[in-house]
């Protein structure tokens, strides 16, 4: 996930603080009433583990204000859009340009 969604998903959110805090809020609510089989094994319990959690939460909290607050956050994460943006360019031109052939079977 965070080599293919992360750079297509991520620039889009730190370029907007007021997308990203929608959008964190939106996912902590989701977790929030989504159950997760891994939480309620005795692994998932330990202190370790409830300590990550808690620094993942509060690390996706922070995340809008962080954004807001330093410009070059907003600029790199405008340089990796540009970028995502023309490998996908790239890719379509390869697979869907002049001289490419869709085979359809079924």
């Amino acid at each position: 996930m965070i080599m293919t969604t992360g750079p297509l998903i991520l620039p889009a959110l730190e370029t907007d603080s007021a997308l990203a805090q929608r959008t964190v809020k939106r996912v902590m609510d989701w977790d929030a009433v989504t159950p997760d089989p891994f939480r309620d094994r005795a692994a998932a319990k330990t202190k370790e583990i409830q300590q990550k959690f808690s620094e993942l939460n509060k690390s996706l909290k922070e995340l809008p204000k962080k954004i807001q607050n330093d410009p070059s956050i907003v600029k790199k994460a405008q340089d990796a859009e540009n970028q995502a943006e023309f490998q996908l360019k790239v890719i379509h031109a390869k697979l869907c340009g002049p001289g490419t052939l869709l085979l359809i079977s079924g």
